[in-house]
């Protein structure tokens, strides 16, 4: 793990060339000194240090929460999962992959081969150990993560006067996430440990996620797992398809997650799950995001 967090940090590793960060630097400033209240990145891959779903996490969680149903059941598909489960004969686990590729399997117990055990224990393994669950997003990239968030601290160096609120846009990881990002401690930068940023994390349009890629744990328990896993992770849904609808205004960002629940057919029902919100104010934004229900009426202007 050491080896692996010194090869994430290295410095020499870039996700920018120096002029893009230039680029980043100046469009800020200028935001900034326009008078602009938010400054929005969109780019393409999750910038939150998203760490490997943690079932043992999950299933603890579950416990304290006095769900004690809720976590033999995902205890039982963690050990189905990665072939641990006590007994002799073939490994089975039920598939909870609601993607219409695998709809005949969906919820009948299959047959694991080999391959499919390996996974399960890979995913577990990660999981238990804090592994990073993608090595070419910027969790590859720490350092180059910190000059980013140290460029637009230069901008916003507003000597006590106006300061850019800043949001992400990300996508690529196919799943919906959302995240508070905080800032190390930089010549720079931020103090270690602030909240700097909110990330919005967007899904793909069709494209399967980690409902098909863990299709022998529930959705939810993956779910639950990556927030045991990642505290700063508010907010995340890793089976349905949809966009984010926003609401900007100058006093808050707010992410309302709307989905269809089925891609597989024209005829379909959309829903909005839930709105992540983000104040501009400085005290608003050390405290990061905030869940909250969509407004009711939101569907209808749809």
């Amino acid at each position: 793990r050491e080896e692996l967090d010194a090869y994430r940090s290295r410095p020499d590793k870039s996700l920018l060339s120096s002029a893009e960060l230039r680029w980043v630097e100046d469009q800020t400033r200028a935001a900034r000194e326009a008078g602009q209240t938010w400054t929005i990145f969109a780019q393409q891959i999750v910038m939150a240090d998203l760490r490997f779903a943690d079932f043992e996490g999950a299933v603890r969680a579950a416990r304290a929460r006095g769900e004690a149903e809720l976590a033999r059941e995902w205890d039982s598909q963690v050990r189905n999962a990665t072939c641990s489960a006590e007994g002799t004969g073939k490994p089975l686990a039920r598939s909870y992959a609601p993607t219409a590729h695998l709809a005949d399997e969906f919820l009948q117990l299959q047959e694991l081969s080999q391959g499919e055990c390996l996974g399960g224990r890979s995913g577990f393994v990660h999981g238990k150990y804090g592994i990073p669950f993608n090595l070419d997003q910027w969790s590859g990239y720490l350092a180059e993560r910190e000059r980013f968030f140290e460029a637009v601290a230069r901008a916003n160096d507003a000597k006590g006067g106006h300061e850019n609120a800043l949001v992400v846009y990300s996508g690529d990881s196919h799943n919906a996430w959302a995240s508070d990002l905080r800032g190390g401690r930089g010549e720079q930068g931020p103090a270690a440990g602030d909240v700097v940023a909110a990330e919005y994390g967007v899904t793909s349009v069709s494209s399967t996620g980690f409902e098909s890629f863990m299709r022998f744990v529930s959705p939810e328990l993956v779910t639950a797992g990556f927030e045991a896993a990642n505290p700063d992770l508010k907010y995340a849904n890793t089976k349905e398809r949809g966009f984010l609808l926003v609401d900007l205004t100058h006093e808050a960002h707010k992410g309302r997650y709307v989905y269809v629940d089925t891609v597989a057919s024209s005829q379909y029902k959309t829903f909005c799950e839930a709105s992540l919100d983000y104040g501009s104010g400085v005290a608003e934004r050390r405290s990061g995001l905030t869940r909250a229900a969509c407004p009711p009426e939101l569907l209808q202007e749809l």
